[in-house]
């Protein structure tokens, strides 16, 4: 009987540890938490005007693909989205209209996956094959506060229009006029 009551006592003990490592982990995890928190807080987000700089995205195989806003085209729009977004799935029928109703083939349409990691970024249907975000995110890619996340740039570099939303049927038509207006209008 000696002999079970020492077992019970020292397993006790053990369990008594491991409660107070797995507590003293998740106060730790919880401060990290807090902090990048507070850090993507203050973090600004891109802003109508900006400029935007060269950027490197990664493509299905795993490759970087560098990109900049010196190729000729009359402007971009950046679709970017996360794998497990509800409003990143809504705001699909209107990126795709927008696209039929308002795309050019001089106009560059990149869709961009933030949470993708090492993973193949997903496809979205009857849009571009989406690229990765490297992570972490690096340059202005990481002033993206929110997904979905709509950006019309122009010609230049400049950002023109933003939406860091799920889109709905007026901005969906603010979209597509700003994508009409790039380059100075339809060709």
């Amino acid at each position: 009987m000696r002999a079970w009551t020492f077992v019970f006592a020292t397993l006790t003990a053990l369990l008594c540890v491991a409660v107070a490592c797995v507590v003293r982990e998740n106060r730790r995890l919880h401060g990290q938490i807090a902090r990048l928190v507070r850090a993507s807080e203050r973090a600004a987000a891109l802003e109508v005007g900006d400029v935007l700089t060269p950027f490197t995205l990664r493509d299905g195989a795993g490759h970087d693909v560098a990109f900049d806003f010196d190729g000729g085209e009359v402007g971009s729009l950046l679709l970017f989205h996360a794998s497990s977004c509800d409003a990143c799935l809504a705001t699909r029928a209107h990126w795709r209209q927008a696209l039929e109703r308002a795309a050019r083939p001089d106009m560059r349409v990149l869709c961009i996956q933030t949470d993708a990691g090492e993973d193949a970024p997903l496809a979205l249907e009857g849009l571009p094959p989406s690229l990765a975000v490297p992570l972490p995110p690096q340059g202005w890619l990481a002033a993206i506060p929110a997904v979905p996340a709509t950006l019309v740039v122009d010609e230049h570099g400049r950002l023109t229009h933003a939406w860091y939303r799920q889109l709905d049927e007026t901005m969906a038509s603010e979209l597509v006029e700003a994508l009409a207006r790039l380059g100075g209008g339809p060709r």
